[in-house]
C-alpha cells in the first residue's frame, strides 16, 4: 500500500464498560485503540447492493497498514465527525500487513 493513498487520520475505538457498570442505564464508554492513517471510502452502488444482501448495510470500506491494535467488530471508527461501526476485519493477502475494514455508517 502507497502511503499517498492513507489521506484519512482516523480513530478507532473500542467500548469499555466499567465491571460495576453493567446495567441498562449505564451510557457507552469508547476508548481510542489506535489513530492510524488510512483509506477511507465508500462503497460504490453496485458494490453496496452486494453489500446490502451479504453484509448487513455495509456502506464504506477502510484500508489500512496493520498497527498491531487489535481492532474487532465491537469497535468503531471516527472521521471528520462521523461514527462508523465495524462490521468484519479482513486481513488482506494473508500478510499481517494490510487490513481492511467494512464500516456501517451510523446515521
Amino acid at each position: 500500500m502507497r502511503a499517498g493513498q492513507l489521506r484519512n487520520q482516523i480513530t478507532i475505538e473500542t467500548l469499555t464498560v466499567p465491571a460495576s457498570d453493567f446495567d441498562d442505564e449505564s451510557e457507552e464508554d469508547w476508548t481510542t485503540l489506535s489513530e492510524p492513517w488510512a483509506m477511507l471510502e465508500p462503497v460504490l452502488a453496485n458494490e453496496y447492493q452486494y453489500a446490502q444482501a451479504m453484509t448487513e448495510g455495509v456502506t464504506h470500506r477502510c484500508t489500512m497498514r496493520d498497527d498491531g491494535s487489535g481492532v474487532a467488530a465491537q469497535d468503531r471508527v471516527t472521521w471528520d465527525g462521523r461514527t462508523f461501526y465495524v462490521h468484519s476485519v479482513v486481513n488482506l493477502l494473508e500478510r499481517e500487513k494490510t487490513i481492511q475494514l467494512l464500516l456501517k455508517e451510523r446515521l
